[in-house]
């Protein structure tokens, strides 16, 4: 195409590369982390569409039973939101905790720490949109940052 501002990432995978540089979902820059830390890449969620957060809903519910759902702020709330239909209320099911970027699971854990009733491993899920890197054992994670992009 003339004029064709298309970006082709090492691994050739220039269709969802693209489309995430034109919607903005991957930015370039200098950014606080949550955690602390500083990052030269931000992955920005508030780009997702209910749709999006609808299309995560679905899959996760397609893959637990859940009882509850908490969503960490402020991140984590369009995907609790967009979870809650699904909830069981069941007491016998675990209890979800949602957010959309983990980083190094501080906000996941200290989510975690606001249930401590439901401490055991088969009480509680971890599942968030999108891992930096590296995630919690009981998180997880749709799509994750492979290593090395830090």
């Amino acid at each position: 195409m003339a004029g064709c501002k298309c970006v082709t990432c090492k691994c050739g995978d220039r269709l969802i590369y693209t489309v995430a540089l034109n919607q903005n979902l991957i930015q370039i820059g200098e950014f606080p982390l949550h955690s602390g830390g500083t990052s030269y890449f931000k992955l920005e969620c508030d780009k997702f569409t209910q749709s999006d957060w609808d299309a995560l809903a679905i899959m996760a519910a397609r893959r637990w039973k859940f009882s509850a759902v908490y969503g960490i702020p402020t991140g984590g709330m369009r995907l609790a939101k967009a979870m809650e239909k699904y909830a069981t209320f069941n007491a016998k099911d675990p209890m979800i905790i949602v957010d959309d970027v983990l980083t190094s699971g501080g906000s996941m854990d200290q989510a975690k720490a606001k249930f401590p009733y439901l401490d055991e491993s088969d009480k509680i899920i971890g599942f968030v949109a999108i891992a930096r890197g590296p995630t919690l054992p009981w998180v997880v994670p749709f799509f994750q940052v492979a290593e090395g992009w830090e």
